[in-house]
């Protein structure tokens, strides 16, 4: 493989978070999303009124809501429960996330004098750069793992692939604050901690494997299934069942703490839903819910409208991986095939398969986190395969999935890739093109909610 080593200098792990990191800077300051106030939209601003009722109002009871102050710059969306008590749609957990970035912009805000109740631009900003910070912390807690299995010319293309050919990249440059971001840190960094607690079971650990299962589940709590993941981390044959007992057997404390930290940091949530609306726990989808028998996988996964892998076709690499055989990451295997298979089960059961507007199959981006351990099998077993052949093959591979995922990303921010209609003949019609087709909106269907709800979708 004497072009690998030729290229050694050029492609490492290190430069290509230092690359990413560029290219994403500079997608956001063209799009420059806090200029405009777009940073705290759409769900976020339910995420972000956390922050609003603890630090502006200190009342996370939510009574200031009924009537906020004439110059209040922001929004405040909340519902109703059934016995006309106030409701709040979403969890806490990304608010917990982007708090200390609200913090260093209040700090500011008041240094200068400003008059924001946390919504200028200064704190939109600040949002901004949370979701960037996880991102990128996210993408050198994935080269850590990925060293651990394969040479750093591999790592390199698969840390290339996930920070730029899939939709992380958008939901971390221009849709900054949605919650995709933060739940991919917290995933890459579980996925750390299960390799070093199934290496050293210590107290230690146990707590961190607790804190971060909770901080996942208060940022959405269907991702709690993550849990799966160091449930059947390492086995692999015959006896590895008994090993496993065996490992938990001799560290009852810390698998423990592991439960008892996890219950603790999630019991968060049911306090603040008792402070807002009396109940300790609080359904806050009203009318929205899941058809279990009526999985839409197909459509998660291939669909025009919204498919995972059409608009991260990168990602294949990922599920081819999960059925080759490798030995450094067979601990991983089943944990990751079950993790999987129920995630894509409960995403596609959710009424609203295809998740509302938005860039790509966002409901699967923290996902990537596990399917980059599988794609650098796949990457290497065609090299291995083919040799020089091989690295030519992966390499005009992966430069054509970046330049999908560019020009799509481009297309979805000019509006040209409709948010929620997308069909095979707009697809069409749009591919690798900046400009609105003939005609357009004749190709678009969008989805009709209300029938959706009813299990018509």
């Amino acid at each position: 493989m004497k072009l690998l080593k030729a290229l050694n200098p050029f492609v490492n792990s290190s430069k290509a978070i230092v690359f990413i990191s560029i290219l994403l800077m500079a997608l956001a300051l063209h799009c420059a999303p806090w200029n405009k106030k777009k940073v705290i939209a759409n769900d976020v601003v339910i995420y972000y009124e956390y922050l609003t009722a603890a630090f502006m109002f200190q009342d996370m009871t939510f009574q200031f809501a009924a009537k906020l102050p004439e110059d209040f710059d922001g929004q405040i969306w909340l519902g109703k429960t059934e016995e006309g008590q106030r409701a709040i749609k979403m969890t806490s957990g990304t608010a917990l996330m982007i708090s200390p970035f609200y913090m260093m912009a209040a700090g500011i805000n008041k240094t200068i004098g400003g008059k924001s109740y946390g919504y200028s631009p200064l704190f939109q900003f600040f949002v901004f750069w949370s979701s960037f910070f996880y991102c990128l912390l996210g993408l050198v807690i994935q080269r850590k793992i990925l060293r651990k299995f394969y040479e750093d010319h591999i790592v390199a293309l698969v840390l290339l692939m996930i920070g730029l050919g899939t939709n992380l990249a958008y939901y971390t440059s221009v849709e900054a604050g949605m919650s995709h971001a933060y739940s991919f840190f917290l995933f890459s960094w579980f996925l750390w901690v299960t390799i070093k607690w199934h290496e050293n079971p210590t107290l230690k650990q146990g707590a961190l494997l607790g804190l971060i299962l909770g901080l996942i589940t208060l940022v959405r709590p269907p991702n709690a299934i993550i849990a799966f993941i160091p449930v059947f981390y390492g086995l692999k044959g015959k006896g590895s069942l008994a090993e496993k007992w065996n490992l938990i057997k001799g560290n009852i404390p810390s698998a423990a703490l592991a439960i008892f930290i996890f219950l603790a940091v999630s019991a968060l949530q049911l306090v603040l839903w008792k402070a807002i609306s009396g109940k300790w726990f609080l359904y806050g989808y009203a009318d929205e819910g899941f058809f279990w028998n009526d999985p839409k996988i197909g459509e998660v996964l291939f669909s025009f409208r919204k498919g995972f892998l059409l608009y991260a076709p990168v990602l294949i690499l990922g599920f081819i991986g999960l059925f080759i055989r490798h030995q450094k990451t067979k601990s991983f295997g089943l944990a990751s095939l079950v993790f999987l298979s129920l995630n894509i089960y409960l995403i596609s059961s959710w009424w609203c398969w295809w998740y509302g507007g938005g860039f790509g199959m966002r409901s699967m981006i923290e996902s990537t986190a596990v399917l980059s351990l599988f794609m650098g099998i796949t990457i290497e077993f065609i090299m291995n395969k083919l040799k020089t052949t091989g690295v030519y093959i992966v390499g005009v591979f992966c430069a054509l999935c970046l330049s999908l995922n560019f020009v799509q990303t481009v297309q979805y921010t000019k509006g040209i890739l409709h948010y929620d209609g997308m069909t095979s003949e707009a697809y069409r019609k749009i591919f690798l093109k900046f400009k609105y087709p003939v005609n357009y909106s004749d190709y678009i269907s969008s989805p009709n909610y209300n029938e959706a709800k009813k299990g018509i979708r």
